[in-house]
Protein backbone atom coordinates (compact mmCIF):
# COMPACT_ATOMS: atom_id res chain seq x y z
CA UNK A 1 0.00 0.00 0.00
CA UNK A 2 2.93 2.29 1.02
CA UNK A 3 4.42 1.67 -2.48
CA UNK A 4 0.90 2.54 -4.25
CA UNK A 5 0.78 5.98 -2.63
CA UNK A 6 4.33 6.87 -3.26
CA UNK A 7 3.73 5.80 -6.80
CA UNK A 8 0.60 8.06 -6.80
CA UNK A 9 2.52 11.04 -5.13
CA UNK A 10 5.35 11.08 -7.86
CA UNK A 11 2.61 10.75 -11.00
CA UNK A 12 0.80 13.65 -9.47
CA UNK A 13 4.28 15.66 -9.20
CA UNK A 14 4.98 14.34 -12.73
CA UNK A 15 1.28 15.68 -13.80
CA UNK A 16 1.77 19.24 -12.13
CA UNK A 17 5.05 19.19 -14.09
CA UNK A 18 3.33 18.72 -17.30
CA UNK A 19 4.39 15.07 -17.85
CA UNK A 20 1.38 11.86 -17.71
CA UNK A 21 2.60 8.76 -18.41
CA UNK A 22 0.08 5.96 -20.26
CA UNK A 23 1.42 2.64 -18.34
CA UNK A 24 2.56 2.21 -14.73
CA UNK A 25 6.38 3.04 -13.84
CA UNK A 26 8.66 2.57 -10.66
CA UNK A 27 8.69 5.35 -8.38
CA UNK A 28 12.66 5.26 -9.58
CA UNK A 29 12.00 6.23 -12.90
CA UNK A 30 8.85 8.64 -11.72
CA UNK A 31 11.19 10.64 -9.51
CA UNK A 32 13.89 11.19 -12.66
CA UNK A 33 10.62 12.19 -14.93
CA UNK A 34 9.78 14.59 -12.30
CA UNK A 35 13.52 16.10 -12.40
CA UNK A 36 13.74 16.32 -15.78
CA UNK A 37 9.93 17.93 -16.31
CA UNK A 38 11.07 20.38 -14.06
CA UNK A 39 14.27 21.18 -15.91
CA UNK A 40 12.83 21.81 -19.03
CA UNK A 41 9.19 23.29 -18.44
CA UNK A 42 7.05 23.35 -21.23
CA UNK A 43 3.49 21.74 -22.16
CA UNK A 44 1.60 18.87 -21.32
CA UNK A 45 2.92 15.67 -22.91
CA UNK A 46 1.79 12.36 -22.24
CA UNK A 47 4.34 9.15 -22.58
CA UNK A 48 4.17 6.38 -23.45
CA UNK A 49 6.53 3.67 -22.19
CA UNK A 50 9.20 3.88 -24.51
CA UNK A 51 8.80 7.38 -24.97
CA UNK A 52 9.26 7.77 -21.29
CA UNK A 53 12.77 6.14 -21.94
CA UNK A 54 13.73 8.55 -24.63
CA UNK A 55 12.62 11.48 -22.47
CA UNK A 56 14.92 10.68 -19.66
CA UNK A 57 17.62 9.58 -22.28
CA UNK A 58 17.13 12.84 -23.87
CA UNK A 59 16.93 14.81 -21.02
CA UNK A 60 19.96 13.17 -19.61
CA UNK A 61 21.78 14.80 -23.00
CA UNK A 62 20.53 18.05 -22.42
CA UNK A 63 21.36 18.75 -18.80
CA UNK A 64 24.51 17.87 -19.81
CA UNK A 65 24.74 20.21 -22.65
CA UNK A 66 23.07 23.07 -20.84
CA UNK A 67 24.51 26.04 -18.55
CA UNK A 68 22.63 28.06 -15.55
CA UNK A 69 24.84 30.55 -17.00
CA UNK A 70 23.07 31.26 -20.04
CA UNK A 71 19.41 30.63 -19.08
CA UNK A 72 16.17 27.42 -18.55
CA UNK A 73 16.07 24.95 -21.50
CA UNK A 74 12.61 24.30 -22.32
CA UNK A 75 10.35 21.93 -23.97
CA UNK A 76 8.73 21.82 -27.13
CA UNK A 77 6.45 19.77 -29.55
CA UNK A 78 6.11 20.55 -33.62
CA UNK A 79 2.66 19.65 -35.69
CA UNK A 80 1.91 20.30 -38.97
CA UNK A 81 -1.42 21.84 -39.43
CA UNK A 82 -3.89 20.05 -41.35
CA UNK A 83 -3.14 21.40 -44.79
CA UNK A 84 0.59 20.97 -44.54
CA UNK A 85 0.10 17.37 -43.25
CA UNK A 86 -1.26 16.97 -46.40
CA UNK A 87 1.26 18.48 -48.72
CA UNK A 88 4.30 16.62 -46.77
CA UNK A 89 2.67 13.20 -47.58
CA UNK A 90 2.02 13.35 -50.76
CA UNK A 91 5.79 14.53 -50.88
CA UNK A 92 7.27 11.47 -48.81
CA UNK A 93 4.96 9.14 -50.77
CA UNK A 94 6.84 11.12 -54.10
CA UNK A 95 9.96 10.94 -52.63
CA UNK A 96 10.37 7.05 -51.16
CA UNK A 97 9.00 6.06 -55.00
CA UNK A 98 11.48 7.78 -56.81
CA UNK A 99 12.73 7.81 -59.51
CA UNK A 100 11.81 9.77 -60.47
CA UNK A 101 12.16 12.58 -57.78
CA UNK A 102 9.42 14.96 -56.78
CA UNK A 103 10.08 18.53 -57.79
CA UNK A 104 12.13 21.13 -54.70
CA UNK A 105 9.37 22.00 -52.01
CA UNK A 106 9.90 23.14 -48.73
CA UNK A 107 7.27 22.19 -45.26
CA UNK A 108 7.55 23.74 -42.09
CA UNK A 109 6.01 23.24 -38.76
CA UNK A 110 6.13 25.68 -36.33
CA UNK A 111 5.57 26.68 -32.47
CA UNK A 112 5.41 29.41 -30.30
CA UNK A 113 8.59 29.49 -27.42
CA UNK A 114 9.51 31.86 -24.40
CA UNK A 115 13.08 31.44 -23.55
CA UNK A 116 14.45 33.34 -20.45
CA UNK A 117 18.09 34.17 -21.69
CA UNK A 118 21.18 35.96 -20.12
CA UNK A 119 21.43 38.95 -23.11
CA UNK A 120 24.02 41.44 -20.95
CA UNK A 121 24.06 43.97 -22.85
CA UNK A 122 27.43 45.46 -24.23
CA UNK A 123 26.10 49.18 -23.57
CA UNK A 124 23.41 48.96 -20.93
CA UNK A 125 21.40 52.01 -20.48
CA UNK A 126 21.58 53.73 -16.84
CA UNK A 127 18.16 53.70 -16.61
CA UNK A 128 17.43 50.10 -16.86
CA UNK A 129 16.51 48.19 -13.71
CA UNK A 130 18.23 44.95 -15.27
CA UNK A 131 20.75 46.11 -16.70
CA UNK A 132 23.12 45.98 -14.02
CA UNK A 133 22.14 42.51 -12.88
CA UNK A 134 22.36 38.66 -14.21
CA UNK A 135 18.45 38.03 -14.30
CA UNK A 136 17.50 36.64 -17.33
CA UNK A 137 15.12 38.84 -19.98
CA UNK A 138 11.95 37.15 -21.22
CA UNK A 139 12.07 36.91 -24.73
CA UNK A 140 9.03 35.35 -26.90
CA UNK A 141 9.89 34.04 -30.46
CA UNK A 142 9.17 30.77 -33.04
CA UNK A 143 10.80 27.39 -33.24
CA UNK A 144 10.43 25.77 -36.75
CA UNK A 145 10.85 22.35 -38.11
CA UNK A 146 12.34 22.28 -41.55
CA UNK A 147 12.00 20.09 -44.34
CA UNK A 148 13.99 21.17 -47.32
CA UNK A 149 14.50 19.17 -50.64
CA UNK A 150 16.10 21.36 -53.03
CA UNK A 151 18.54 19.86 -55.81
CA UNK A 152 17.94 16.40 -55.42
CA UNK A 153 19.12 16.67 -51.43
CA UNK A 154 16.90 16.44 -48.30
CA UNK A 155 17.81 18.62 -45.45
CA UNK A 156 15.80 18.78 -41.80
CA UNK A 157 16.51 20.63 -38.98
CA UNK A 158 15.39 23.14 -36.35
CA UNK A 159 15.79 26.89 -35.95
CA UNK A 160 15.14 29.99 -33.56
CA UNK A 161 13.89 32.94 -34.62
CA UNK A 162 13.45 35.75 -31.39
CA UNK A 163 10.89 38.40 -30.97
CA UNK A 164 9.71 38.02 -34.55
CA UNK A 165 6.41 39.46 -33.83
CA UNK A 166 8.09 42.62 -32.09
CA UNK A 167 7.10 45.80 -33.42
CA UNK A 168 10.45 47.66 -33.97
CA UNK A 169 8.44 51.28 -34.10
CA UNK A 170 6.50 50.60 -30.75
CA UNK A 171 7.94 53.43 -28.42
CA UNK A 172 6.80 51.02 -25.24
CA UNK A 173 8.74 48.29 -26.62
CA UNK A 174 10.93 46.69 -24.20
CA UNK A 175 14.49 47.18 -25.00
CA UNK A 176 15.69 44.77 -22.32
CA UNK A 177 18.59 46.65 -20.98
CA UNK A 178 19.85 47.80 -24.63
CA UNK A 179 20.26 51.82 -25.64
CA UNK A 180 18.59 51.10 -28.51
CA UNK A 181 16.50 48.48 -30.68
CA UNK A 182 19.16 47.62 -32.81
CA UNK A 183 21.50 46.70 -30.08
CA UNK A 184 18.90 44.32 -29.19
CA UNK A 185 17.59 42.65 -32.21
CA UNK A 186 21.81 41.98 -33.13
CA UNK A 187 22.20 40.29 -30.00
CA UNK A 188 18.79 38.00 -29.89
CA UNK A 189 20.42 37.18 -33.66
CA UNK A 190 23.61 36.02 -32.23
CA UNK A 191 22.38 33.96 -29.80
CA UNK A 192 23.27 29.82 -29.90
CA UNK A 193 20.91 27.11 -29.08
CA UNK A 194 21.24 23.34 -29.03
CA UNK A 195 18.05 21.21 -29.86
CA UNK A 196 17.29 17.55 -28.90
CA UNK A 197 14.99 15.22 -30.04
CA UNK A 198 12.72 13.39 -27.70
CA UNK A 199 10.41 10.72 -29.36
CA UNK A 200 12.89 10.24 -32.68
CA UNK A 201 16.35 9.57 -31.32
CA UNK A 202 18.08 12.04 -30.39
CA UNK A 203 21.56 12.87 -30.93
CA UNK A 204 24.77 12.87 -28.24
CA UNK A 205 25.20 16.90 -29.26
CA UNK A 206 21.84 17.63 -30.16
CA UNK A 207 21.49 19.78 -33.13
CA UNK A 208 23.28 23.37 -33.32
CA UNK A 209 21.59 26.27 -33.77
CA UNK A 210 23.94 28.76 -34.51
CA UNK A 211 21.74 32.20 -34.23
CA UNK A 212 18.38 33.35 -33.44
CA UNK A 213 17.37 34.90 -36.24
CA UNK A 214 15.32 32.14 -37.70
CA UNK A 215 18.21 32.07 -40.54
CA UNK A 216 19.90 29.06 -39.42
CA UNK A 217 19.18 25.79 -39.13
CA UNK A 218 20.21 23.26 -36.93
CA UNK A 219 21.38 20.62 -38.72
CA UNK A 220 19.33 16.79 -37.94
CA UNK A 221 19.18 14.89 -40.87
CA UNK A 222 20.83 15.53 -44.41
CA UNK A 223 20.62 12.75 -47.47
CA UNK A 224 21.81 13.52 -50.81
CA UNK A 225 20.41 11.39 -53.60
CA UNK A 226 21.85 9.67 -56.72
CA UNK A 227 20.62 10.05 -59.72
CA UNK A 228 18.66 8.20 -61.85
CA UNK A 229 19.37 5.37 -58.92
CA UNK A 230 16.66 3.70 -56.37
CA UNK A 231 16.38 5.55 -53.59
CA UNK A 232 18.30 4.29 -50.48
CA UNK A 233 17.47 5.60 -47.15
CA UNK A 234 18.79 5.52 -44.04
CA UNK A 235 16.84 3.85 -41.51
CA UNK A 236 16.48 6.65 -38.79
CA UNK A 237 15.42 8.85 -41.68
CA UNK A 238 12.84 6.23 -43.38
CA UNK A 239 11.33 5.82 -39.86
CA UNK A 240 11.64 9.44 -39.31
CA UNK A 241 9.27 10.66 -42.34
CA UNK A 242 6.86 7.22 -41.63
CA UNK A 243 6.18 8.32 -38.32
CA UNK A 244 5.84 12.01 -39.21
CA UNK A 245 3.43 11.64 -41.93
CA UNK A 246 1.48 9.82 -39.28
CA UNK A 247 0.74 12.81 -37.75
CA UNK A 248 2.76 12.18 -34.32
CA UNK A 249 4.27 15.13 -33.37
CA UNK A 250 7.91 16.04 -33.05
CA UNK A 251 9.01 16.92 -29.41
CA UNK A 252 12.24 18.35 -28.27
CA UNK A 253 14.34 20.19 -25.95
CA UNK A 254 15.51 23.25 -26.65
CA UNK A 255 18.64 24.87 -24.47
CA UNK A 256 20.16 28.49 -24.92
CA UNK A 257 23.73 28.27 -25.15
CA UNK A 258 24.62 32.40 -25.20
CA UNK A 259 25.96 34.52 -27.42
CA UNK A 260 27.93 32.94 -30.81
CA UNK A 261 31.33 34.52 -30.88
CA UNK A 262 31.88 33.71 -34.70
CA UNK A 263 29.59 33.85 -37.87
CA UNK A 264 29.58 30.72 -38.68
CA UNK A 265 26.69 28.00 -38.98
CA UNK A 266 26.06 24.53 -40.72
CA UNK A 267 23.56 25.60 -42.96
CA UNK A 268 22.66 29.30 -43.37
CA UNK A 269 19.48 30.58 -45.18
CA UNK A 270 17.80 33.74 -44.86
CA UNK A 271 13.83 33.07 -44.97
CA UNK A 272 12.33 36.23 -42.63
CA UNK A 273 10.42 37.53 -45.44
CA UNK A 274 9.27 34.22 -46.57
CA UNK A 275 8.01 33.53 -43.50
CA UNK A 276 6.20 36.68 -42.66
CA UNK A 277 4.46 35.44 -45.88
CA UNK A 278 3.87 31.86 -44.50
Amino acid sequence: VWCIQLSTLWCTLCASAGITVQSPEPVKTLKRLYHVACAFQGGAWQLSREEVKMFMEAGNLAHAAASPVHGPGIRLSFCFTHEEHVLLERFVLAFKSAPPFPEDDEFMARTPIRMHLDLKPFEPAVESPTAAGNAFETIDGTAFLEIRWENQKLQIGVSVWLANDMDEEDPALDLHGFKDVDRLIRTLQRQCFRCFAVNYGCEKHGMLINAGDGGHIGAWFSYKAAADQDLVLPSDLSTFLERLISGEPVRCFLIPRGKRRQRACLFQRKHRQHTQQA
